[in-house]
C-alpha cells in the first residue's frame, strides 16, 4: 500500500482560465476580481525578495523570498492580495513573511483577505 504524502495545507490546487491556484477560496477571489470592471489584475503570485541573497565565509545563502496571490490595480493604486483561511495563515511561515514584506516594501499597498468558513475579513496596509 502506497501512501500518499501530506502537504502543509488541506487545500486543493484549481484552474480556472488556464491558471493554477493553490486553493479553492484564491480561485473564488479570482472570479469575483475578474468581474470587477475597477480592478486589473496585473500578475499572478507575483515574487518580492524578502532577504538578499548573501555569502558568509564560503557558503553563498540563498535570498529569502515571499510570493503573494495576486498584484493588481484598484482605482487607478497597486495592491498586492493575499487569500489565506485563518486555519492555513496559522500552520504556516506566514506571519512572519507578511511582516516582512510590510517592512521591506512600504510603498506598496498590501490587502489580506482571510476566511474563517464563509465569512470573510478584509484588513488593508496601505503605503507609505
Amino acid at each position: 500500500m502506497i501512501k500518499r504524502k501530506k502537504g502543509r495545507t488541506n487545500s486543493k490546487n484549481l484552474v480556472i482560465d488556464g491558471v493554477k491556484f493553490d486553493s479553492k477560496l484564491e480561485g473564488k477571489v479570482y472570479l469575483e476580481l475578474k468581474a470587477d470592471p475597477s480592478i486589473e489584475i496585473l500578475e499572478f503570485h507575483p515574487s518580492f525578495v524578502l532577504i538578499d541573497k548573501f555569502k558568509r565565509g564560503t557558503h553563498n545563502i540563498r535570498a529569502c523570498k515571499y510570493s503573494a496571490d495576486f498584484r493588481c490595480m484598484i482605482d487607478g493604486e497597486e495592491w498586492v492580495l493575499e487569500v489565506k483561511s485563518t486555519w492555513s495563515a496559522s500552520q504556516t511561515d506566514y506571519g512572519i513573511r507578511r511582516k516582512m514584506f510590510l517592512y521591506r516594501y512600504r510603498s506598496i499597498n498590501f490587502r489580506e483577505i482571510m476566511f474563517k468558513g464563509k465569512v470573510r475579513k478584509i484588513t488593508d496596509y496601505r503605503g507609505i
